[in-house]
This record gives structure tokens, sequence and C-alpha cells, in this order.
């Protein structure tokens, strides 16, 4: 069974004789339909109209805010990147000024420049322990060539009395007598000194 309603009452509804309903009489018509259906298409297509119309300004209106969002994240990412970038720069410049202070406070130790530029650098990045080996190691190498020169100078300044058959660690009373005669003809002098010194 179908009910027909028109502005939200029924007048009239009268049943058809197949027992269908059947409009018989609303506001007083005779079951004529007197809808203007081209009104009512052309009013929906004018609220279709408006709501799309609407929908496409709400649509752009998210397009742009959208489009702002990112330029404004954008921008903040430019000025995070720039905050790195300096933060970087300053590092490199702090640890430069580090090792310039290690090199000026390390130089009178160790004179070998590409051994004061690793153990400066080695101190500035925080590897103590890898720098004092180093430096370590450094001094004790040039400890020894020290050593070396002093003794060499030494000798220079003061050369060891060698024998007559060229042996040095031989003493005067450990030479044999031919040696002895043979230093004697060589060098009177040093004989003469080592033979004092027997």
């Amino acid at each position: 069974m179908k009910l027909i309603w028109h502005n939200d009452y029924l007048d009239k509804v009268m049943f058809a004789p197949d027992g269908g309903v059947s409009i018989a009489d609303i506001n007083g018509t005779s079951g004529e339909d007197t809808t203007d259906y081209k009104a009512l298409y052309e009013q929906s297509q004018a609220d279709y109209a408006k709501l799309k119309s609407s929908f496409d300004k709400t649509s752009s209106e998210i397009s742009a805010l959208k489009k702002e969002r990112q330029e404004r994240m954008s921008d903040e990412e430019k000025r995070n990147q720039e905050l790195a970038d300096r933060e970087e720069h300053y590092k490199a410049i702090e640890r430069e000024n580090a090792v310039y202070k290690y090199k000026a406070s390390l130089s009178g130790q160790i004179t070998d420049p590409k051994v004061l530029q690793d153990v400066a650098e080695l101190y500035a990045n925080g590897e103590i322990s890898k720098a004092i080996e180093k430096q370590n190691a450094y001094l004790e190498q040039a400890h020894k060539e020290l050593e070396k020169r002093i003794k060499a100078d030494l000798l220079k300044e003061n050369p060891q009395p060698t024998p007559a058959n060229g042996d040095p660690q031989k003493s005067f009373g450990e030479m044999t007598l031919d040696e002895r005669i043979s230093l004697k003809q060589k060098d009177p002098q040093l004989y003469e000194k080592l033979k004092n010194t027997k």
C-alpha cells in the first residue's frame, strides 16, 4: 500500500479496485497531479550548482591551506638546515682553535711537524689516550736519538784511542808487544798517553 503525502498532510486517500492507492482529492483536485516538474528540476539544478560552488570553494581553500603549510614547512626546514650548517661551521672553528692551542703547547716537546699535527688533532678530537701514547712514543724515540747525537759529539771531541791493530776496545795492558811497538811508531803521543793510563 502506497501513501502519497503533500505538504506533510494527507487530505483524502482512496483505495483503488486493484488494491492500490490513488489520490482522490488533495487540495481540492480530483486525482490530477499538478506538480510542476520542470520547476522542481530547475530548482534542484540551482541547488546542485550552489552546493558544487560551495564544495569547489572549500576544496580550493583546503588546497591553499595545504600549499601554505608545505611552504611553511619548507621555510622551517630551510631554517633548520641553516642552523645545522652554522653549528657545523662553529664546531669546525672550535676544533681548529683547539688544534692550534694544542700545537702551541706541544711545540716545545715535539719538533716533527707531522707528529705535532697528529698529536694535536688527537687531543682536539678527545682521543686523549691515543694522543698520550703517540706523544710518549715520539719523545722516547727523540730521547734515543738525542743520546746517540750526544755520544757522537763526545766521541768527536774525545776520540777513543785506537791501538795499532785498529781495535778500539783493547786497553794498553791487553795489547801484545808487537801492537805496542806498532802504536809507538805510528802515534808516539797516544802511546805515551795509554802507557800512563794503564
